[in-house]
């Protein structure tokens, strides 16, 4: 949902700090507070060479464009977002926002049924993964299509990435992984070392996200 352009220049050589910098979190960009973290960013900006802080920036690149016809079957979860995004964004009105849990019940298994998946083959909570499909019955690793990592809504999804990855090797299969908080959906290609293989917002839905859509359609995999 948001960015911030940024120009990067090569530090002139590894420093270690005293302590971790980012804590136990997956790294990402955030608030550091640190004082040997600040006075060290900022000596090294206030030092040539500066050229970098004016350099061009490249062009951005174009934007999808928006999904103007909704197939009728995703239209119902889609007007739902669009009612609901409002009311979460504003907690004095709704409250504390909801959790993974209540995100998958509200966005994910629904997504996943107007797709095609029967709910027998849809898990929640199977051993310790947030939500497992299976491409047919008795549900066993080996019958896993995909698996779903929930995060809480508007949270870096990217970063659940790697806790996805471990439940895989925990199970001893190497199977797609979609990241979610609900809303915005990243799919991660186990063919393809796990590169990124497609995305939506729910919110925002650009044409791109009928690939993805078609990539996890129960009907494609059979």
């Amino acid at each position: 949902q948001h960015a911030r352009r940024v120009r990067w220049y090569a530090l002139p050589g590894l420093h270690t700090f005293d302590k971790s910098v980012f804590g136990a979190n997956a790294p990402r960009f955030a608030r550091i507070n640190q004082p040997a973290v600040v006075d060290y960013a900022l000596r090294f900006v206030n030092s040539p060479p500066d050229h970098w802080k004016t350099a061009p920036l490249p062009a951005l690149p174009l934007e999808a464009p928006p999904l103007e016809v909704v197939p009728a079957w995703l239209q119902p979860l889609l007007a739902q977002v669009q009612d609901l995004i409002p009311c979460y964004q504003n907690s004095a009105a709704f409250g504390d926002r909801p959790g993974e849990n209540e995100l998958i019940v509200h966005y994910v298994v629904p997504l996943l049924r107007a797709l095609g998946w029967p709910v027998e083959q849809i898990a929640v909570q199977w051993r310790c993964v947030d939500v497992c499909v299976f491409s047919k019955l008795p549900r066993v690793p080996e019958n896993i299509r995909f698996l779903i990592e929930a995060k809480r809504l508007g949270a870096g999804v990217e970063g659940a990435l790697d806790q996805a990855l471990g439940y895989l090797r925990d199970l001893g299969v190497q199977r797609d992984v979609i990241v979610t908080d609900g809303i915005r959906y990243r799919l991660y290609a186990a063919q393809e070392n796990f590169a990124p293989a497609g995305s939506m917002n729910l919110a925002r839905l650009k044409h791109p996200a009928l690939h993805m859509l078609k990539q996890i359609e129960r009907s494609s995999l059979a």
